[in-house]
């Protein structure tokens, strides 16, 4: 890899700050073996961007089919077993004597002992979803033992085991790929694009091109400069010179890679210096199930939306608290003024240690006058303080905000629009779905025109996010939301929908089947519960949501016979469908 003296320099401070930062207890290397007997190939990393959290685990490929062998990485005991139709699916938890728990999600099926029991539990609470906290004289494991096999359950998009590293008394998600396992990684990340953001009133970017372009911002207006590759360094494409005033923040596009592999994963740390001085750094080491979310102040939200990319900002808003944090300087904001070029560098790592640099200079130059008049623009919203509480009512809508449910001061516009067929309101609007929201807030909509018969049955929808739910009182259908857009009074009357797969109404065979499925939806407030009974008694039907798929495995508690099958679905407005047939086995 190769480095201007510039880049040089700043790599060896970074090298020196990055064995300092973040001190903490030693991590117990070689203390765990592999979840797996096969080569651990990763599909996802610690601290991966995805929608309203990180990634807190390490996704292990399982050679692509459900089936591969599971085993527990160290001593301890099952601390708990949860199977659920979404979310980690059938998982294990192992709490082990050194402080941290392990978890292995999206398990095709637990080993024969725990499988026995959650069974036995389902059994006895006639539920498939289970929650189950054991004990630890219950089920002790030893390092090495049959725990389960990888699968594909819960919400997982592909087959692979979630595998997590947890602080048993914190119950903290921290770093597994710092315990030592054996995963080959010589391939540094790769750098996309930066994005430059105009701060305040004074701030001002100017970006001149090889090509003669010329591109301006100013507050509110945001500049993106891809990043090319040349001798082991990465420089901005086609930019000349950058010209700056006032405070300005940059953000990062970037992803990792690991040979043979196609999957993009996400950085370890990211750090921003100017002329070798530490300006802002993150490191994904160690998250806070509580603060997931603020994922969305940490990267730009609004970009995600519209273009479906993740930058990272390199400056902190005013309600981020996330722990990733160390060092920063003015929260990560440079303020431009006079002097000197600003020599810029990105450092950006893995968990393995491999790194990549991105270098820039920076010209301040005097304040220039915004073309756009931003006061007025402001001045024709309305402002909302992210820490301090905010309601808005008139004699149809109304919204009540807690203090801290922004990231940030946020301007917003309300507008309605006429209902339309099957609505029973006006539709209201307030600001906008790619403004982040970080906690629910209170809509209530006044249901005048809602029908008596259907009170039961009324709920708010979100044009954006959908079913939100309602409770009708004095004449006001409440309900919460954690996105702004559009809202309105709606009516769910329709019941699920029960499609057989490989059952008829009346006399099928399925002496050749292992079960019976079928496929259940619902078209507005969604699937609240699902039973099956076959002559008379509850059996186990599992429910496999993303796919829209629930089924029974033939088990004692149907023998070879003639046999009658009721199913019942419910949604969350207690619509009813109910199927029946006959079969033989």
């Amino acid at each position: 890899m190769r480095f201007s003296l510039f880049s040089l320099l700043s790599f060896l401070l970074y090298m020196g700050f990055a064995k300092n930062a973040f001190a903490q207890e030693p991590i117990p290397m070689d203390y765990f073996r592999s979840p797996i007997n096969e080569k651990i190939e990763l599909a996802g990393n610690f601290g991966e961007l995805r929608p309203n959290h990180f990634h807190t685990g390490i996704d292990i490929k399982i050679c692509g089919v459900e089936g591969l062998p599971i085993y527990a990485v160290a001593d301890g005991y099952i601390s708990r077993m949860a199977v659920s139709p979404v979310g980690y699916g059938n998982a294990l938890y192992i709490n082990h004597p050194n402080g941290y728990t392990t978890v292995y999600g999206h398990l095709y099926k637990f080993g024969n002992e725990y499988a026995k029991y959650m069974r036995q539990m389902q059994y006895q609470t006639q539920n498939f979803e289970q929650d189950i906290f054991p004990g630890a004289e219950r089920f002790p494991v030893k390092k090495g033992d049959l725990i389960g096999f990888g699968g594909n359950s819960g919400g997982s998009a592909g087959a692979h085991l979630h595998f997590e590293v947890r602080e048993t008394k914190s119950e903290k998600p921290v770093n597994p790929l710092h315990f030592g396992f054996d995963l080959l990684d010589t391939v540094s990340p790769v750098i996309r694009s930066i994005k430059i953001y105009p701060l305040e009133k004074n701030s001002f970017i100017q970006v001149n091109f090889t090509t003669k372009k010329i591109i301006k911002g100013y507050e509110g207006q945001t500049i993106k400069l891809d990043a090319f590759k040349y001798k082991g360094n990465y420089y901005l494409k086609s930019v000349a010179s950058i010209q700056a005033h006032g405070p300005i923040g940059f953000a990062v596009e970037a992803d990792d890679y690991i040979q043979g592999v196609s999957n993009k994963l996400g950085i370890f740390s990211v750090e921003l210096c100017i002329n070798s001085q530490r300006q802002y750094y993150h490191q994904m080491q160690k998250l806070d199930f509580s603060k997931k979310r603020y994922i969305n102040a940490h990267t730009d939200f609004t970009e995600k939306m519209q273009s479906g990319r993740w930058y990272q900002k390199s400056f902190i808003g005013e309600n981020n608290q996330l722990p990733i944090y160390n060092g920063l300087q003015n929260n990560g904001v440079i303020n431009y003024s006079t002097g000197n070029n600003y020599n810029m560098a990105y450092y950006l790592t893995d968990a393995s240690g491999n790194l990549s640099a991105l270098t820039f200079k920076v010209t301040p130059v005097d304040e220039q006058v915004n073309p756009k008049n931003t006061d007025s623009l402001q001045n024709s919203l309305t402002r909302i303080p992210f820490n301090e509480p905010y309601s808005f009512a008139n004699e149809n809508f109304s919204v009540k905000i807690p203090q801290n449910t922004f990231y940030e001061d946020v301007f917003y516009t309300y507008k309605t629009s006429p209902k339309k067929p099957r609505v029973f309101s006006e539709i209201y609007e307030i600001g906008s779905p790619k403004i982040p929201v970080h906690d629910f807030f209170e809509i209530a909509i006044k249901a005048d025109d809602l029908p008596a018969r259907l009170a039961e049955k009324a709920c708010i929808l979100s044009m954006s996010t959908g079913y939100l739910g309602g409770n009708l009182q004095n004449g006001w259908l409440q309900a919460k939301s954690r996105t702004l857009g559009k809202f309105y009074i709606s009516a769910d009357t329709v019941s699920p929908v029960i499609v057989p797969i490989n059952i008829k109404a009346a006399g099928s065979n399925l002496w050749a089947s292992s079960g019976i499925r079928f496929k259940i939806s619902d078209n507005m407030s969604g699937i609240k519960s699902y039973r099956g009974k076959i002559d008379g008694n509850w059996v186990l039907f599992q429910y496999d949501a993303k796919s829209a798929l629930i089924y029974y495995l033939f088990d004692e508690n149907c023998p070879p016979g003639n046999h009658s099958l009721e199913m019942e679905i419910t949604d969350q407005k207690n619509n009813v469908r109910r199927w029946s047939a006959t079969f033989f086995r």
